[in-house]
């Protein structure tokens, strides 16, 4: 009878083997891929000032330059992307600056809100606050992000005023800093990564690829502004045509147009003088028609100077052109 089979010798790892080991056979059953994941650069901010005038001229946040400060840290920190680094020492030349003041605290009622047990209405705290990024000393421009943010209070609740005040604060700054984010990411794109943008779910990350694309002067962005056109805030209408104002491309010129449908003669002279800008055949048609036909005489005023711009700018491009076939 032979002697039973000798089981093949196992190297026991020792406690001081055992971390390489572990390490080792993880490495080599990982996907290649997942190895060494590389995530987006970190952003490093290595000097931050708040303005304390704007706190004085806020006393409802009752909050000090230092705790300003504070909060402004965790909000860029809890970006995971932007990474504060101690004043002295921080040894990254790209680091960036960065400044914050309060621009603004409100208190309003809060459309149908009962306090507690029947008592006073809930009140809305509301802040707005204005960041900015800069590099001391190179030759690039500041980012600059404005945001809000608000909070319901019950007033006959003690404390419940300062607490929402600061909440609000804290999504203020957090907001901001999300939107510095967006923009310096959106620096380092592509026009083609914008334009894919465009399509994104997140609505903050469409409004950044079209403001940049808009400062590039594509014309990709021109869809989306249009789209932007029929957006509620009267504001965010505002910037969209002064973005396509920029652009003059004459594809925004029929949206341009039924944007003055039933909208107040103020806001109608405005959208005619970018209209006028733009050109085109069906810009010179429309200010036409308001210019002898509007039954306001401020339409009629600004439509008539915006086709005297349009005429000019036309005669001084047909001007360029023949003097270019002649040379």
């Amino acid at each position: 009878m032979s002697p039973p089979p000798i089981p093949p010798r196992q190297l026991l790892p020792t406690p001081e083997r055992a971390p390489w080991i572990l390490f080792a056979v993880l490495l080599a059953t990982a996907p290649a891929g997942c190895r060494r994941p590389r995530g987006p650069p970190p952003y490093y901010v290595s000097r931050i000032v708040v303005s304390q005038a704007t706190l004085q001229d806020n006393p409802e946040l009752g909050v000090t330059p230092a705790n300003l400060e504070d909060r402004l840290v965790a909000a860029l920190d809890a970006t995971r992307r932007f990474t504060p680094l101690p004043e002295k020492g921080g040894g990254k030349p790209d680091s960036y600056r960065c400044h914050a003041e309060v621009a603004f605290t409100r208190e309003s009622d809060e459309a149908g809100g009962a306090g507690g047990d029947g008592g006073a209405a809930l009140r809305r705290a509301q802040v707005g606050v204005a960041v900015e990024l800069s590099r001391p000393g190179r030759d690039s421009e500041t980012t600059r992000a404005v945001a809000d943010g608000s909070r319901i209070f019950d007033p006959s609740s003690r404390n419940a005023r300062a607490a929402a005040f600061r909440g609000a604060l804290d999504m203020a700054l957090a907001r901001a800093a999300s939107s510095l984010l967006l923009d310096l990411d959106a620096d380092r794109k592509t026009d083609g990564n914008l334009i894919a943008d465009l399509s994104s779910p997140d609505g903050g990350v469409r409004d950044c690829a079209v403001r940049k694309l808009t400062d590039r002067k594509n014309p990709a962005a021109v869809p989306a502004l249009i789209a932007r056109l029929k957006d509620p805030d009267r504001q965010v209408v505002m910037r969209t045509i002064g973005a396509l104002d920029a652009l003059h491309d004459r594809r925004a010129v029929k949206p341009l147009i039924d944007l003055t449908d039933r909208q107040d003669p103020e806001f109608v002279a405005q959208v005619l003088y970018v209209i006028g800008a733009i050109g085109g055949s069906d810009a010179e048609a429309f200010l036409f028609t308001e210019e002898n036909g509007s039954p306001d005489p401020r339409v009629r005023a600004a439509a008539a100077e915006a086709a005297a711009d349009l005429r000019r700018h036309r005669a001084s491009a047909d001007g360029g052109v023949v003097q270019a076939n002649r040379e």
